[in-house]
């Protein structure tokens, strides 16, 4: 079938060509040029197809690290991690099994995954600045050798000598 109908193609095409004037060579290139044309359509309309299947699996990929982030963000915030250290843990939890064929993260999965982390370097847990009484300083220890106020912090910076 595919063969009587490049031939039908061929024959109408070539009686077309000749009804415009071109010689028997010409109405060849003429030919060849359409076929390789038309075989170079179908190339690229291929390539393309296979291009939208690439990017839509790139697209299916950071939609799931999307949701996995955004999951583990949530329990992490739960376990008492500090906010600023959560984008460090997700670059180290192995994030293989973590969703089912479907594209859905599975909890309890991240759960583990999370807890061998933390157990890994259980600093992610700590904030790292607690005293051994579990009390947080804010502001300066109070030794700043004689500077007292915002005024006298501010000579000292600037290097202005007081009278």
């Amino acid at each position: 079938v595919n063969k009587r109908s490049s031939q039908t193609q061929d024959s109408v095409l070539k009686g077309y060509l000749k009804q415009q004037g071109l010689s028997g060579e010409e109405l060849n290139q003429a030919i060849t040029n359409y076929k390789e044309q038309k075989q170079q359509a179908a190339l690229q309309a291929k390539q393309e197809q296979e291009n939208m299947k690439l990017e839509n699996q790139r697209l299916k990929a950071q939609i799931l690290n999307s949701n996995i982030d955004t999951k583990l963000a949530s329990l992490a915030a739960a376990e008492g991690i500090n906010a600023d250290k959560i984008p460090f843990l997700a670059k180290l939890i192995d994030r293989n099994g973590l969703a089912d064929e479907k594209g859905n993260v599975l909890e309890d999965k991240v759960k583990e995954a999370l807890n061998t982390v933390v157990k890994a370097f259980p600093d992610f847990k700590g904030n790292g600045q607690q005293n051994s009484d579990g009390f947080q300083q804010i502001g300066s220890g109070g030794s700043d050798s004689g500077v007292n106020t915002v005024d006298d912090k501010l000579d000292a910076i600037f290097g202005v000598k007081k009278k």
